[in-house]
């Protein structure tokens, strides 16, 4: 592009801020219609931003944590952080959480995905908001943890990996074993007689996502606490600095296993 003098060069700049901003034209476009090259549109551009000449306002509304969401993805080295609205009522919140993943699982869908899928209330609730907007090609689902006995049908990991499956019209791995055993011996023998549950871990492990819920180790609703352990035990695992658990393995501030005992008999990935 030829060298302007100011005057003209400001007129330029704000010409194709008008006809990209107001009137929608592509940098393609704007470089056909005026001849010069896509690299001086985008520069144009840029320079009529740093220049004042556009300023671009985005208007957030209440519910609007993307700042929060950026610092989240930059502390912790995330791609992407998705928060939602809290809510006195727990179940107000789990309602929330669940139709965000739901959101989110469907804007990443593809055909041939593999889903790993744990248990829980939340993902519970995340099932009910699952609506594709278009059918998918074989899809397979796998269970990620063992089953817990006691615990209610609708938020173990076995049937919400049948659900799942159900509404994309997929394929369910069911991981036929219980998520803990008495000790690593006996969980060695399930594996050693049935190499089918070692083929389904392995076979999970190769998942292009993780549907998770992470258990609080202080609450009480945690499907764990209600059904497995005894208050001592749970109370132990605390002392050893747990913060929570995710497929039933309770893990430190710092994200490793507080309980190698618990681990070493812990079914699942």
């Amino acid at each position: 592009m030829k060298r302007l003098n100011q005057t003209e060069y400001t007129r330029l700049l704000i010409k194709i801020s008008k006809m990209y901003y107001f009137d929608n034209y592509t940098q393609l476009e704007i470089s056909k219609k005026l001849k010069i090259s896509r690299p001086d549109v985008s520069r144009l551009l840029t320079d009529a931003r740093k220049k004042g000449i556009v300023n671009i306002t985005i208007r957030s509304t209440s519910r609007d944590f993307s700042d929060l969401e950026r610092d989240l993805e930059k502390k912790f080295g995330l791609n992407e952080v998705i928060v939602v609205q809290s809510d006195k009522s727990e179940v107000v919140t789990k309602q929330n959480l669940g139709m965000a993943a739901a959101n989110y699982l469907e804007r990443i869908m593809q055909d041939n995905m593999k889903i790993g899928v744990s248990w829980g209330t939340t993902i519970q609730e995340m099932v009910k908001y699952l609506n594709p907007s278009k059918e998918y090609k074989n899809i397979s689902v796998f269970q990620l943890t063992g089953g817990v006995s006691g615990g209610e049908l609708d938020i173990q990991a076995g049937e919400l990996c049948r659900k799942i499956a159900e509404v994309y019209k997929g394929r369910a791995i069911i991981l036929y074993a219980p998520a803990f055993v008495k000790n690593e011996f006996i969980k060695n023998t399930i594996f050693e007689s049935n190499r089918d549950i070692i083929e389904t871990l392995n076979a999970a492990k190769k998942c292009d996502v993780a549907i998770v819920g992470i258990g609080a180790a202080h609450n009480s609703t945690n499907l764990l606490w209600k059904n497995i352990f005894n208050e001592d035990y749970l109370e132990d695992l605390i002392a050893k600095g747990a913060v929570g658990d995710i497929c039933g393995r309770y893990f430190n501030i710092e994200g490793k296993i507080c309980s190698p005992e618990m681990d070493s008999r812990t079914i699942g990935v």
